[in-house]
Formats: C-alpha cells, structure tokens, sequence
C-alpha cells in the first residue's frame, strides 16, 4: 500500500451508454448560478447532447458530517438536441454582471443563463437554464476561446507610458472566438458577430487559448508550433467590411508576432497562468504525450521537462508562492496522477479509472480539491491526502538468548521440511482438473502478414474442475508454421467448467515437422501448491495444409517404401476427410500441400497378401514424406489398434543400410548453405551501416562548420548508401523466410529418419530419445554462435567417444565429418543391442567428501609439521617444496636440519603460532589437493581417449528400387 494517495470527497456518475461521450472541454468548473456564497458547481457537456450542473452536497449538507464520503447533487440536467463541444463560462450579455455560459454546438453557439428559484414547499430549490441568444455557424465548429478580446483601460495619469504592460482588459465582459475545422476564426462581441480571419498555413485545428493584457491569441499548428497572434493584426488586416460576414474571410496575409516549435502533438488545452501582481508576466504550459513545457508571453521557453510516461490530460496553476504547479495524469493501464512544481516531482498517486479531463475545485469553500473525469461520464472530486499505518511496534526487550530451545527448533524445522519433501510444479494423478480440445469446425482465413489465403480450424478448450482452483493459465504450443490464435491465455480462478475457442492455422507456405499440438495448464490449489497437466499428442488434421488432388502424381525425386502387416485397404476410404472425386482410384492418392508440393501415397497391387500389403509415399522432399508417413500410420493404428494381432510396419528392402540417407544429407548441405548466405548478407550490412555512418558523419562536420563548403556529392552518395541498405534489408528479409523454410523441411527429415531408425532397429522409445537429442529434430532457438550443425556434433561425439568434445565453429565445420559422424551413429543404433550411452556404476563416481579427522591425529600433525617435507605429491600436480630459509639445510633423507645463523631466534609462542598456521592451512590444502587430484584424472583420462576413429565412407549411388511390386 502506498503512502501516496487520493482521498475520494464526493463523486457522481452521469450513467452514459457510450464510452467515449466526454473530453477535456466538455468540463467547467465557475459559480454558475452567481451564488453569494461564491460555491463553485461542475457544469459537464456530454457528445450526446446533455448538459448537467453538479454541485458539491457538502454545501447543502450541513448537518451531515462534511468529512464523509457522498454523491455529488445533480441540480440540472438539459438536453440541448445537437453534440456539446465546448463549455465556458463568462460574461457574455451586456449590461450585465452576472456569469453566463456558452454552449458550443457543432453548427451554433448558445449563450444559456442558469438562475435558481428558490421553493415554496419543503422539497428545496429549483434550477432552471434559458436560452439568451444564439449564434448560427456556416462552418463546423471545433473548440472556442473567450476573453475581453481588444478591451483595454488607458493607465491613469502619471502611471507611466500608455504601453501595453500598463493597459488593463476591462471587466464584467468577455467576447467569443470560433475555431472551425477549416481553420477560420469567428469573432462574436457577445450578441454581435464582428469578424472571421484564415489562419495561415492551416491543415487541422488545434488548442487555442486569449492572453487579455497584451491582447494576443497563441494557439498550436498542425506542424506542432506555438504561434501567437495579435488581436490587432487579425481586426484590422480585413480589407472590406461591408464584405466580412460569417461564411467569408478577406484580408491580408496574417504573420504571427513568435513562433516556437514544441516537437510533438499537444495534449488537451493550452493553459494560461497570469502573476497576480505582475499582469504582464505569462506563463504558457503546454504538455504533449513525453514533454512537459512552460513558456513566457514572449515565446521565451522557461523550462522543459521528459515525462517518462504518457501522458492525457493536465491542468496547471499558480500557488501562493507564485510557483507553477502541473498535474498530469498517465495514460498506461496502471493509471497515476503526477504533481509538478516546475519540473520537480512532489506527489504521485494511482488513479481509479482512466481520465478524460481533470480541474482544480474548492472543497467546502477552500481551494485544492482535484476534478476527475472519465471517458463515460465519472466524477471524482478528491484532495490529496495519506494512508498511515495504525500499527504501532512494540519495544524491543532485551532477552538472554536460548541456543538450547533454537537448536531444538531447528532440528525439528529440518525434520518437517525432509518430511515434505521439494515442493514444485508436480503433475499428479489426484488433480481434479481436466483439459481437452475438441475440434469444432473449419473456415478460410487471410493471413495479412504473408498474403496467404488459409484454413484455420476452429478448437475449443474444455476446462473441466471439480474443485476451486486459482490462477489458470493455459499455454499451447505447434510446430512452425502452424499458429494459434491465442497460444497463452490467463483465465484466472475456475469452478466448474470453462471454455473458450482458438483457431490453428499455417503461417506461411512452409512444410510443418509434425501436426501435434501440446496443451499445458498450470493452476494453484487452495493450499497455493503449483500443479500443471499436459496434454501431448494432440494431432492436427492434414486438410489444414494440404488438398486432394484428382491427378496422381509419380514423378517424386523420394520414395518410401514400407509393408504392413494387414491387408490392404482402399485409400479414399481411409482419407475420408479430404473431396476426391467420384473416379479417383482407391489406390493411388495425391495431396498438395500449402506450398504447392504434391505428395502420393501408392498401394500395391501384386505383392499383396491376405495377411500383409506393401505401400509406397512419393515426393520431393523429406519433410513431406513424413508428414504424410506418420499421418498414415496413425489412422492405420486407429483402425486395426483394437484388433488382437499387433499392428507391425518393416521396411523391406532396407535390412543393411538406412532409407533415404542420401537425401537426408542434401537437406543438410542446403541448410548449411543458407546459414553462410545469411552470414555473408550480415556481413554486407554491417558494412553498408558503416559507410552509411560515415557519409554521415561528414555530412554533419560540414553542416557544422561556420564557412559555407560545397558538399562535394556527399548527399549523392548518402541517397546511394540509404539505397543499398534498403536493398540488404530487403534481400535479409527474403533470406530469412526462406531459412525457416529450410530449417522446416530439415526438421521434418530428421523426424523422418529417426521414424525409420525406430522402425528398422526395433529399439524402445527410451533409446531413441537419445539419438533424438543428439540429432535436434527442433531447430529452433538456436543462436548463431552455436547452431544446429554444431549442436550436432557435438552431441554425436559424446555418444561416440563418450567424451564431451568441443564443437568446431561454422566457418570451419566439415560438412563431410559431419555427416561421417551421423552415418557411424546411425549404423550403431541399428545393429548394435547395447545403448548409446552406457550408465557408470555409482562406485566409479569421484568421492569429494572431505575426511573426518580425529583430535589424536590433528595433534600429531602439529607436532611434525616441519618434518612432513617427505610426502610425495600426485605426479599428475606439480610438486610442491618448501622454501628453505637461510637457518635450515635440506638433508639427504629429506629433513631439514638447523644451522647456525646471526639472525636472531624467535620465541617459542612465536614459534608455536607459525606451526599452528602452518598446520591448519596443511590440512586445507590437503583437502583441496585431493578434491583438485580427483578432478584432474577425470580430466587426464578424457584427454588421453580422445581418439578420432575412421568412420565408413557414404555410398551415394545407393538406391532402393523395389523392382515388379505393382506401385507402377
């Protein structure tokens, strides 16, 4: 909880049905109904057309207690029939002294008199609002400004000069401008139309704000510049008035007085602050979505302030101190209100809702209430204020400490925490929660970030809970390119069930590794334990990226070949869910994929039997194969998976040698090929940014310099450079795309040979996920320090040498060893019975314990600390000597033996305090040395058995041609 905050007085919600129906001029805050009390009331103009008037109930309030929190009184409430765009309050009727207000309407401008008639009976008061006059528009209107435009009082005599500093704006009158969307200013002396004039060089309106003691209007252009006009100059540059009306402006060219740039589109309205005693000292504050800025009446910029929020909306003031204060709201989710004083931060507080305005208002006749408004018509009208804690510390007393009763908590801490053993995210078989995903249906989508027309197939999440679980969140995740529309989604606290729909759908064109999906679900019990369940093997139809085809194609440069132990069956029946025509032959079966790649799925047609059939799947890629291969195989096993004899799939043909291998190693030199493109166009980049960098930093020494120098076709040279950057960026783009592609097909011929290792070694599914990690079926993720093909090796040389090998970097990998290496693997894992990784005894496990040392042997080391020179170090270390001081001599037995020496003997505590030191860092480095001795021979022994083996060389005229099995 925060100390800082903003402590609500009364509120009123104005009930609108639309969002958006309010803005920062829809607000005012004026005594409206010329109160003697001098109570202040919120008048609030919606786009729908109502007008309210709001007061404070404080103020009518009085034997209810003034600090509690109420609702605002609603004394008014008008429906004018047109959009209210502006609200101000001033006085608009001549000979009067009291306020009016004017009502802005997209086509008028109304000046209403609000009055209060006070009651009869005990009901209370009665408001009521009359039209005064009105004022038709020609043009669509935007926002107004008022003030005493062009009315000054002569100083009086001896006062000085009758300069501008020493005229004052005359009072109980105030006249209109009209700002329209087309850029023309209208100028109404109150019941009276007087002029309009252009603005020059006008696109779109902005804020625009009177400045009464030098008789001037700054308002802020389109190309965000602070602009002041005079009123003068914009009165008398009309050339006719008999021709001036309000559908026309003539005149000359209008020049403003200063122009300053600000950099970014304002915020709001421009606010005016005017020194109390110096009426010439302005302040302009002006606040955009980053900047914060306060200008003099002179355009001079006093200070600027970096907001490091967004900001929408702020009002500004003058304090007693006459000190700019500025109070911006932010525009995140977690909305704040921030006071400044000049560009000093003194309060900050969170918001309740988002604003749409905000005003300065008194609070029970005293200043410094704050005026919130929402986009939907919400008021808040708070003061700032804090939230301290009523919890007071008692005093600290001083106590003896009780080790005894400390060890005994802790010992049975430890106990309860052994006994309940690491408490994680466990997946657990007593969970009362259940995930599935149903697939409800299908519908053609367009893909706008690749132009690609596609089907997404329509999926419901079905949350099943019979027990209150909090924080689900559900996360899913596909094989690239298939997308999920919403692949994490939070839902918060379930009981009962709960459903929601995403869509899968391709991506780009590329060829998908696999058609599974994964569904995760993580949730907190009531006892706030993590549990999460997992949904694996959720398959994906084949329709979302392939087609039937009427023409069976059997050109494909790949074929598979493999028998099944069932007879055959009819095809077009089996693939029901794709429209084949009424002729297609039940035994030839052609797909198209998203990329326009053509699969063919062939039965054969003689080398059948009762009890087993032979299949072939044909195509230009890996990846297709495979997609289709394993598609194939499930719905076989759905089909004959309840039947009593085990469903069996060989490869014959293929008992020495693996299918596709050749193949597989041409998807691997493409890979490799892209990956050095992709470098090489890196490496063009980043040259091209370097020359870039430096034609610019030429160009900006000469635009520095004071001599004006030719540029010498350095700007030729800088549109060139911008030109062939674009080009690399382009072509890095191209690049990219079609390295996912590439990674996609590699990915998905990876699965497909690891599918054939599995088939054709028999292993279990334990032994194949070791290849599988060493093979990296996933390329992505990888950076490009370490990528895929140097994962590979290193992952291939473990498993052959059982030692962890450096990998070469790939600027020197050798595509030839690698694929050595994948060959050798391969082969192992299909003839050899024994695992890849063979698993070491516990006893071959280094032992680091540090030995236990009793208190006899600790003394007997001390007491022949100095004769210990004799113990032989482990040869693989570097032997340690002592160095012999000028007092000792090394005997031939290893002793050292005193001498006699000049230099003064020590005293024996002394002496006693060395061999203490010495003995206690003996049997530390005793310990360290045997720690150090152990890791070392592991270290030792990896190094001497690294030794490179031949592997056989790769056949690529090897070729599996069936011959006469009835595919053709």
């Amino acid at each position: 909880m925060s100390l800082f905050t903003l402590r609500d007085v009364w509120s009123f919600h104005s009930n609108e049905l639309s969002s958006i129906n309010f803005s920062v001029n829809s607000l005012c805050v004026a005594n409206i109904d010329n109160d003697p009390s001098g109570a202040e009331k919120v008048i609030l103009g919606s786009y729908s057309g109502l007008l309210r008037i709001i007061s404070d109930p404080h103020n009518d309030d009085v034997s209810e207690e003034k600090n509690s929190h109420q609702k605002g009184n609603l004394l008014a409430e008008f429906h004018l029939g047109s959009p209210i765009l502006h609200v101000a309050v001033g006085y608009f009727v001549g000979g009067s002294t009291q306020l009016h207000l004017a009502v802005l309407h997209p086509q008028k401008l109304g000046v209403y008199g609000f009055t209060k008639l006070p009651g009869q009976v005990e009901h209370g008061c009665q408001y009521k609002v009359t039209l005064l006059y009105e004022h038709q528009l020609k043009r669509h209107a935007f926002n107004m400004c008022i003030g005493p435009f062009g009315q000054t009082v002569p100083p009086k005599s001896g006062s000085g000069s009758g300069d501008v500093k020493n005229m004052k704006p005359m009072k109980n009158r105030d006249f209109m401008c009209v700002q329209s969307l087309d850029g023309t200013l209208s100028f109404f002396e109150q019941e009276v139309f007087s002029f309009s004039r252009y603005l020059p060089q006008f696109l779109f309106p902005g804020p625009i704000v009177f400045m009464p003691y030098i008789n001037s209007f700054v308002t802020i252009t389109s190309s965000w510049e602070l602009q002041c006009f005079r009123y003068s100059t914009l009165a008398m540059s009309k050339d006719d008035t008999a021709r001036q009306t309000e559908d026309t402006s003539v005149g000359k060219r209008l020049t403003p007085d200063w122009v300053c740039s600000i950099g970014e589109e304002p915020l709001g309205d421009i606010q005016l602050l005017v020194h109390p005693d110096i009426h010439e000292d302005f302040r302009i504050v002006i606040v955009t979505f980053r900047l914060l800025f306060c200008y003099s009446g002179t355009g001079e910029l006093l200070w600027c302030k970096r907001l490091e929020f967004a900001a929408t909306c702020f009002t500004s003031f003058l304090n007693s101190s006459h000190e700019c204060i500025t109070i911006v709201a932010s525009g995140s989710e977690q909305g704040a209100l921030y006071i400044y004083n000049g560009t000093s931060l003194k309060w900050a507080a969170k918001l309740p809702f988002m604003l749409a305005g905000i005003s300065r208002i008194r609070v029970q006749n005293v200043p410094g209430g704050i005026l919130l408004l929402s986009g939907e018509g919400q008021i808040n009208v708070s003061i700032l204020g804090t939230e301290p804690s009523l919890f007071i510390a008692p005093p600290i007393q001083a106590r003896e400490l009780d080790y005894e009763a400390a060890e005994k908590e802790l010992q049975m801490l430890r106990k309860i925490i052994s006994e309940a053993g690491e408490q994680s995210i466990v997946s657990s078989k007593e969970c009362m929660v259940d995930i599935k995903v149903e697939f409800e249906g299908q519908k053609t989508i367009w893909v706008e970030s690749t132009g690609l027309e596609a089907i997404a197939l329509i999926a419901t999440i079905k949350i099943v809970c019979r027990v209150r679980v909090n924080d689900v969140r559900v996360t899913i995740h596909t094989s690239t390119p298939i997308k999920c529309s919403q692949p994490s989604v939070y839902i918060g606290d379930i009981v009962g069930r709960h459903n929601y729909s995403v869509e899968f759908y391709p991506d780009n064109e590329a060829i998908p590794s696999d058609l599974q999906c994964e569904v995760n679900l993580f949730y907190l019990s009531d006892l706030e334990t993590p549990h999460f369940i997992q949904k694996q093997g959720i398959k994906i139809p084949l329709f979302i990226i392939s087609k039937a085809s009427n023409e069976v194609d059997k050109q494909g440069e790949c074929k598979l070949t493999f028998a099944v132990n069932k007879p055959v069956l009819d095809l077009v029946t089996l693939y029901n869910d794709f429209f084949w025509d009424s002729e297609a032959n039940p035994s030839n079966l052609t797909f198209i994929l998203q990329g326009g790649e053509k699969v063919t799925i062939m039965a054969s047609t003689k080398a059948n039997t009762a009890v087993a059939s032979r299949y072939r799947i044909q195509s230009d890629s890996l990846a297709s194969i495979h997609l289709v291969l394993r598609d194939f195989l499930d719905r076989l096993q759905r089909k004959y998976g309840r039947e009593k004899s085990a469903f069996e799939v060989s490869l014959p043909g293929h008992e020495n040698e693996i299918p596709l291998l050749n193949e597989y190693f041409s998807e691997i030199d493409t890979h490799i090929l892209w990956r050095r493109r992709e470098l090489q166009i890196k490496e063009d980049v980043s040259g091209r940014a370097a020359q870039l960098r430096a034609i610019q930093r030429r160009l900006l020494i000469r635009f520095r310099d004071k001599n004006t120098l030719p540029l010498t076709q350095l700007e030729t040279l800088l549109d060139g450079s911008l030109e062939q950057m674009l080009d690399s960026l382009n072509f890095m783009e191209q690049n990219e795309l079609e390295m996912e592609k590439c990674e996609c097909r590699l990915s998905g011929a990876t699965r497909l040979i690891l599918e054939l290792c599995l088939l054709q070694s028999g292993r279990s599914l334990d032994e194949l996920s070791i290849l599988s990690n060493a093979l990296c079926p996933y390329l992505w993720g990888f950076s490009d320090e370490s990528g895929w093909e140097e994962s590979v090796y290193a992952g291939l040389s473990y498993i052959k040498t059982q030692q962890i090998v450096s990998s070469p970097s790939f600027e020197h990998m050798d595509p030839i060893k690698l694929k050595k290496l994948i060959k050798s693997t391969l082969d192992k894992f299909k003839k050899s019975a024994q695992s890849l990784v063979p698993t070491k005894p516990k006893d071959s496990l280094p032992n680091l314990t540090e030995p236990n040392l009793a208190g006899n042997e600790i003394l007997e080391r001390m007491v022949s600390a100095r004769s210990r020179t004799d113990r032989r170090r482990n040869p693989v270390l570097a032997a340690i000597h002592e160095p012999l001081n000028d007092d000792t001599e090394e005997t031939e037995n290893g002793e050292d033996k005193p001498i006699s020496s000049p230099v003064k003997e020590m005293s024996g505590r002394q002496n006693d305090h060395i061999i203490e030191t010495i003995v206690e860092n003996e049997m530390k480095c005793g310990y360290q040395l045997k720690n150090l001795h152990m890791t070392s021979e592991a270290v030792d022994e990896l190094i001497t058995s690294n030794e490179s083996t031949k592997t056989p060389t790769i056949n690529n005229n090897t070729q599996v041609e069936p011959s006469d099995d009835g595919f053709w």
